[in-house]
């Protein structure tokens, strides 16, 4: 699994949201990946309305 700067603030946010008092970093790994292919759907599906104007955008979306 790909290790980010976002896993600790993952994991604290599902501390804060009560989900455990200690989330692993697995569970951290799974929330941001799935994060992240929503952003990446999201954005490709932004794509096919707007095509000229996103193509710098696609350029932020390598974690």
């Amino acid at each position: 699994m790909k290790m980010t700067g976002y896993l600790e603030e993952i994991r604290k946010m599902m501390y804060v949201c009560g989900d455990i008092v200690q989330p692993s970093t697995e569970s951290a790994g799974l929330v941001e990946a799935v994060t992240q292919q929503q952003i990446v759907q999201l954005v490709r599906s932004m794509y096919v309305c707007t095509a000229p104007s996103i193509i710098p955008v696609l350029s932020l979306l390598v974690w």
